[in-house]
């Protein structure tokens, strides 16, 4: 090839004793501009090496001049001998910039790269249509007839952020993640579509036993179910209330999905270990009214007229009413134009407000007639 002052300058081909070979351009003894490089391993390079050292000011003219370390900058195409494959921007002999990554396993990933690394803004799929089972980043098995896609935030590789990822049966989750894990509030839909219609897998057991969860909505720690959250059952049932570890533990509400009615009861490590009592209702809703009247100088008599006052008992009652049946109707219209999925979080959304108002009647009421 060409030559410079006893360096490789210009177009060449060189050959190295390991196998390696490059064709392309040369400044100064190093790759500089346009070739293709391909390795004794099999795998190859075709794009830029280009860089520039920091702009230098002679008088009154800024003057750039090449840094000839012959690393890859630029646009280029990678592939390596295990068939994996990137194409897009490098800078210093590392993925930088946007760019498409492929594998021999099905997963393929477009978006952002730093320093060889996925990072910032992309969607990542794995998975195939050969029939070769596969266990998917939410640690799923598939049997290989589709893939699975994720499309969000990642940080060093990770999933980090916000984002939402679907399984190819159904399953997803959509939220906040942190290095990968679930972390912060996020849903999650728990069993595939094809389980969903099947009447014969909605059970956790024998048919007639306890329903199977089939999504969960709150807090999330470290792939766990932890904070505040909603488990929605196969039946429409709802509950509601604090979750350590991945399962209820504490004060939680039970909503009845059909009659929209509700109980409140206490929960240990995911079993219900009673219902709390109408004596402890009110009991309950008396100690509230003695904390405000004592804090606002009220006079405890009064308010609990007011809180068992059958006529503003019979008004609440009617609100409930109303709230129940207008999420019954939002469900229903839903289900009529086939997005189930929507409908049902349009009637839980109004029964978490209608539950939350219930659990808080009491305090409202004392409050109203201070």
């Amino acid at each position: 090839g060409d030559w410079a002052r006893g360096r490789y300058s210009g177009h060449g081909v060189l050959t190295l004793a390991a196998g390696d070979r490059y064709e392309g351009q040369f400044l100064a003894g190093a790759f500089y501009g346009r070739g293709r490089h391909r390795l004794a391993d099999g795998g190859w390079y075709e794009g830029d090496y280009l860089a520039k050292r920091p702009p230098e000011f002679d008088w009154d003219h800024k003057v750039e001049y090449p840094l000839t370390n012959g690393k890859r900058c630029g646009k280029g195409l990678r592939v390596w001998s295990n068939g994996n494959k990137y194409e897009g921007e490098w800078n210093d002999d590392t993925m930088n910039g946007k760019g498409k990554w492929t594998n021999n396993d099905g997963v393929r990933y477009e978006g952002d790269f730093r320093d060889g690394h996925r990072h910032g803004a992309g969607q990542l799929r794995c998975g195939n249509r050969l029939g070769r089972p596969y266990r998917c980043f939410l640690g799923t098995r598939h049997p290989g007839r589709g893939y699975c896609t994720y499309e969000g935030g990642f940080l060093r590789g990770e999933f980090h952020g916000r984002g939402l990822y679907s399984c190819m049966d159904g399953r997803r989750y959509e939220g906040e993640w942190h290095m990968g894990k679930k972390h912060g509030p996020g849903a999650q839909v728990l069993i595939s579509d094809e389980e969903r219609g099947n009447p014969e897998r909605m059970f956790m057991g024998l048919r007639g036993s306890l329903y199977r969860p089939v999504k969960y909505t709150g807090d999330w720690v470290e792939d766990e179910r932890h904070g505040s959250g909603t488990l929605e059952y196969a039946n429409g049932d709802l509950l509601i209330g604090p979750f350590i570890r991945g399962h209820c533990h504490g004060k939680a509400v039970y909503v009845f999905g059909r009659s929209f009615g509700f109980k409140v009861g206490v929960w240990e490590n995911g079993y219900r270990v009673r219902w709390e009592t109408d004596e402890e209702v009110q009991e309950r809703a008396m100690q509230e009214a003695q904390k405000t009247n004592a804090s606002d100088g009220g006079s405890q008599h009064s308010s609990l007229g007011v809180l068992f006052n059958k006529a503003e008992q019979r008004e609440r009652e009617s609100t409930r009413k109303r709230r129940t049946e207008e999420a019954a109707r939002r469900l229903r219209e839903k289900e009529e134009e086939g997005a189930w999925r929507s409908g049902a979080d349009a009637a839980v959304s109004v029964l978490v407000e209608s539950v939350q108002d219930s659990q808080n009647e009491a305090l409202s009421v004392i409050d109203s007639n201070n």
